[in-house]
C-alpha cells in the first residue's frame, strides 16, 4: 500500500540536490544548462505527483486503521460476552441468600474452593 509512494518520495529526495541547484543558479541571474533544468522539471514533477498522492495514501491509511480497530473492538467485544456468559454460568447454580450473615456463611464455605480453582489457572497464579 506504502510501496509506491515511498518510491516517489525517495525520488524526489534525490532530486532535491539537483533542484536546489538549479534554484541557487537562478537566484543568481544565471541561466542554468538543458540538463540543470531537466533535472528540476523531474523533482517539480515528482513533487507535484506526491501533493496529488500523499492525500490519497493519508485517506487509505485512515481506511485501514479504522478496519482494524473496528475488527478489534468487535473481537474485544466477543471475548467480553464470552467470558461474562462464562461467569455468568457459573453463579447461576448458586441460590443468593436474602440477608448478610447468610451472604457472608455461603460466601465463607465456598470461598477456599473456588480459590483454590482459581490459583490454578495460570493467568492468576502468575
Amino acid at each position: 500500500m506504502n510501496e509506491s509512494p515511498q518510491i516517489i518520495m525517495t525520488k524526489r529526495n534525490n532530486k532535491a540536490v539537483d533542484y536546489a541547484r538549479y534554484k541557487a543558479i537562478k537566484d543568481r541571474g544565471d541561466t542554468p544548462d538543458k540538463r540543470t533544468k531537466e533535472l528540476a522539471d523531474a523533482y517539480v514533477a515528482l513533487n507535484e505527483t506526491l501533493i496529488e498522492e500523499l492525500p490519497r495514501l493519508f485517506h487509505l491509511t485512515k481506511k485501514l486503521v479504522d478496519a482494524v480497530l473496528f475488527n478489534f473492538i468487535d473481537l474485544q467485544a466477543q471475548w467480553m460476552n464470552d467470558w461474562a456468559s462464562k461467569i455468568k454460568m457459573t453463579f447461576m447454580d448458586l441460590e443468593m441468600p436474602l440477608n448478610l450473615e447468610a451472604f457472608v456463611d455461603a460466601f465463607a464455605t465456598s470461598f477456599t474452593y473456588h480459590e483454590s480453582m482459581l490459583t490454578k489457572l495460570s493467568i492468576c497464579n502468575g
